[in-house]
This record gives structure tokens, C-alpha cells and sequence, in this order.
């Protein structure tokens, strides 16, 4: 999720951040291991035109869009020749900030224009991690919190649930939104 040089080795607020220090660590012992890191589009080509992926491939992939994306891991990345995808929040990206301030803090996203950038490297890729679905829903009449994307939501002022074609709508509309 998060590459920072002030990790905690207990008690960080984000259990997923890694330090800069280990990730370069990572990438050396990945240069010298029987691993070979793959893009999302050999995956998807060996899948749609058979093409072989290298014996004990790796998918490398950051989750969310955090601004040491681009200041942290694409430096990283191109030193290392390594493929990486990034899935990212396009909400939190345009503004829907208050979950993203959250997560990573005033002003710690990647912006459109760096995204842009890294992608013209050829090394980075982009993928949905929804649009607005990184978040928790009501989820029952006790007001229990569960993943937007995995559940069907519960009305309170209907006393109701989300019937199954309500719920396929509204994923399928979050991702075509993430999509455009």
C-alpha cells in the first residue's frame, strides 16, 4: 500500500507500508531468485493468446494510489527494470478525499498527470480498485460496517436489504465508473 522511510517495526497505522530500505531489499533478493516479475498484460496475453509466462512468475502490485507511488517505487522500479501495477481509488484521486486523508494523510495520492507519466514508462500499469467501493456499508439492522464491494447493503429507514440486482448495479456501475 505505502513505501515510507518512517515505518514502525510495531504499531505503524499501516500494517501494509513497508520501508523504502526493505523494498529495495525485496527487488535485490527478486534480481537473484528463481522469481521473474511479469506485467498485468503478459498475464492477460498468456490467458487470451496462450503465450507462456516465465517458470515461477510474480505479479508486483500496490493497492490504493499513495503518493509514494510515484516518489518512492517508480524510482525503484526503473532502476530495477520491474513491472508493477498500481490499482487505484479513482474517487480518492478526484477529490473524494475524506477516506483517502484517512488511509495516507492531507495530499499523500498520486495525481492523474504522475500516473500518466509512470505509465509512459512502459514498466507501469493501472488497474481498478473501485471507484467508490473502498469502504465500509451498513450492513445490517445492528449497524455493523462491511466491505462496499462484498455486501449487500442494508436500508434502515426501509428495513430492508439490497436485492441481488441492486447490489450487481451498483458494483457494476462503481467499476464502469473507475473504468471511465
Amino acid at each position: 500500500h505505502d513505501v515510507r522511510d518512517d515505518v514502525l517495526k510495531q504499531g505503524d497505522k499501516d500494517v501494509y507500508a513497508i520501508s523504502t530500505q526493505n523494498l529495495v531489499q525485496y527487488f535485490e533478493w527478486l534480481k537473484q531468485s528463481k522469481w521473474h516479475p511479469v506485467s498485468l498484460k503478459q498475464i492477460l496475453d498468456a490467458k487470451k493468446k496462450g503465450q507462456p509466462l516465465p517458470e515461477n512468475s510474480v505479479l508486483i502490485s500496490f493497492d490504493d494510489g499513495a503518493l509514494s507511488g510515484y516518489t518512492h517505487v517508480y524510482p525503484l522500479i526503473k532502476q530495477y527494470q520491474i513491472p508493477v501495477v498500481f490499482a487505484i481509488v479513482t474517487s480518492w484521486t478526484n477529490g473524494n478525499t475524506q477516506a483517502a486523508y484517512e488511509a495516507y494523510g492531507n495530499g499523500n495520492l498520486m495525481s492523474w498527470a504522475q500516473m500518466r507519466e509512470m505509465q509512459k514508462s512502459g514498466l507501469v500499469e493501472f488497474a481498478s480498485h473501485s471507484d467508490d467501493l473502498h469502504k465500509g456499508v451498513m450492513a445490517n439492522p445492528q449497524n455493523n460496517q462491511q466491505p462496499a464491494a462484498l455486501t449487500h447493503q442494508y436500508f434502515p429507514k426501509d428495513n430492508r436489504y439490497e436485492n441481488d440486482q441492486q447490489y450487481q448495479q451498483r458494483v457494476y456501475e462503481d467499476l464502469k465508473k473507475s473504468k471511465d
